[in-house]
């Protein structure tokens, strides 16, 4: 791997969270407050409705994912991604009503993200695919 390689891993590999974290604003829970946090919704009615609809394809995204657990993940002591196998494994739909906010958070971190090292690669002369790794 190269040096700017090794760049790309380090540097940027804290603006996804960051992103993320600011993203919650404009999610749907964080444009119902105002920049005091009271509860005024940033938009008028028609605006919160486009946004609505627009988020309609990061729920249906999401909510077509599953993740497997097994019994011996919710054994005390044992978190999910347990890499102990189980009989009982069973695969349990996410339910993007309920991740949206954090569906929107992700992809907004991954976005600002992915500009910032689009900005940066013409100096550093490197590979692009290393920001996704």
């Amino acid at each position: 791997m190269s040096i700017d390689t090794y760049l790309i891993i380090n540097i940027y590999s804290f603006p996804p969270s960051l992103g993320h974290e600011i993203t919650h604003a404009f999610d749907d829970v964080g444009i119902l407050y105002d920049a005091s946090g009271d509860f005024r919704p940033l938009y008028d009615g028609e605006t919160l409705n486009r946004f609505r609809r627009a988020s309609d394809c990061v729920r249906r995204q999401y909510s077509g994912y599953s993740v497997r657990t097994s019994e011996s993940d919710r054994e005390p002591g044992l978190g999910m991604g347990t890499s102990r196998a189980s009989a009982s494994a069973t695969l349990l739909r996410v339910d993007g009503n309920l991740t949206l906010g954090e569906n929107i958070a992700d992809q907004g971190g991954l976005k600002i993200s992915e500009v910032r090292v689009d900005t940066s690669l013409g100096k550093m002369k490197t590979n692009r695919h290393a920001f996704f790794v």
